[in-house]
């Protein structure tokens, strides 16, 4: 059941020599996770607000501490949105669609 891992990934904002603020990666962490299956409802409500989801986790809600970016099987996401549901939360990750189909 808790049998893949995700890994959770801080995010620091940092000015740079033009005042503007980057988003660059911090500390990461691995957890066990289940794999949750998305809806079909789920999937277009997030795309008509501008979101294309790839995947939904679920963890125990105290080794979540906000992180926004999550790698799983070697490819960066998202934090697109977060559930908790008693000592468990889901994880929905994906990017933004930026106007895109």
């Amino acid at each position: 059941m808790w049998d893949e891992q995700i890994e959770l990934i801080k995010t620091n904002q940092e000015g740079d020599d033009a005042g503007d603020c980057i988003q660059t990666e911090g500390q990461s962490r691995k957890v066990f996770i289940i794999k949750k299956e998305i809806s079909q409802n789920e999937f277009y409500k997030a795309h008509s607000e501008g979101f294309k989801i790839a995947l939904k986790f679920e963890m125990n809600a105290f080794e979540y501490e906000n992180e926004m970016k999550v790698k799983y099987e070697g490819i960066t996401y998202n934090v697109i949105r977060t559930f908790k549901n008693n000592e468990l939360i889901e994880i929905t990750v994906g990017s933004e669609t930026h106007g895109t189909t």
